[in-house]
């Protein structure tokens, strides 16, 4: 999603409000390169993972799963 939402914004926001959603009763992996940053909708979505705490996340919450990351190690919130 890094690369969609760094070239074309307008994929982004079908893939944010359209094929997310449709996932509510499934398991949604979203597999980045990262690119964009801290910037538009990938990063409101790790954002909100990294901030809430993990014991008030439910289920359907987002978490993050990162290998060899710098970011993910600096957060203050567990990641799997």
């Amino acid at each position: 999603m890094g690369v969609i939402q760094a070239e074309d914004l307008r994929r982004s926001e079908e893939i944010l409000t359209g094929a997310i959603p449709s996932a509510k009763e499934g398991l949604v992996v979203v597999e980045t390169t990262w690119r964009g940053g801290r910037g538009g909708h990938l990063w409101d979505i790790v954002k909100k993972a990294l901030e809430t705490p993990e014991e008030q996340k439910h289920p359907d919450d987002w978490r993050g799963y990162a290998r060899r990351s710098d970011l993910w190690r600096q957060c203050r919130a567990p990641f799997f």
